[in-house]
């Protein structure tokens, strides 16, 4: 992913309300995959959409 890419999945993952620091805590893993290229923005949509 580009880096604008990369800004529109962690904005899709920050748009989701969090009700606990468990779930936060794992967004922010993700974030981190996003970052370091671990993860697509396919990957990142499949698993808003499984999740949520």
């Amino acid at each position: 992913m580009n880096d604008k890419e990369k800004l529109e999945a962690i904005k899709k993952l920050l748009s989701i309300n969090t009700e606990s620091f468990k779930e936060y805590a794992g967004y922010v893993g993700i974030i981190h995959n996003i970052l370091d290229e671990k993860m697509t923005m396919k990957e990142v949509d499949d698993y808003i959409r499984d999740n949520f």
